[in-house]
């Protein structure tokens, strides 16, 4: 009977940890994801330098998912503070032609300036939906880049 009492109170303490402490057993996840969307009628490259060091290819009309990650709480900036390193002049995103010129780029140290800018989350389109009936959230970022944006960059 004491081992049925303590097992019971073992539970009942259990399941009341969020009620009693604000936190549950099992964080809660989230699925955030970082798009950008070629909305150009030409194919895109887009280079990441400094923090995702990756680079993509972008059909005219598609998007590519530049970062995926799984945190328990996620703001925008999970993005890039999440990389190794301090951010600096090398983190940058370029857009490139096929032939691989130069045809934009936005630089972290720069995210503060006057424009459209790929490090602030103002010029993001933004979307969350619930995961099943969980408390976990899918949380999407969409960067969208126009034709009228596209110029050499010397």
């Amino acid at each position: 009977m004491k081992r049925l009492l303590l097992g019971c109170l073992v539970a009942l303490t259990a399941t009341s940890c969020e009620w009693l402490l604000g936190w549950e057993l099992g964080e809660v996840t989230h699925e955030a994801s970082w798009y950008v969307r070629n909305c150009s009628d030409e194919p895109l490259i887009v280079k990441s330098v400094g923090f995702l060091e990756s680079r993509e290819r972008i059909e005219a009309g598609d998007s590519v998912c530049l970062f995926y990650f799984c945190p328990e709480t996620v703001e925008f900036e999970a993005f890039y503070l999440y990389r190794s390193g301090a951010p600096g002049d090398e983190w940058s995103i370029e857009l490139l032609s096929e032939d691989s010129l130069r045809i934009r780029q936005w630089r972290f140290i720069e995210h503060e300036a006057d424009g459209k800018q790929f490090f602030r989350e103002a010029d993001w389109c933004f979307r969350s939906e619930p995961i099943g009936k969980s408390k976990s959230r899918k949380l999407v970022w969409v960067f969208d880049v126009a034709a009228d944006e596209l110029q050499p960059v010397e």
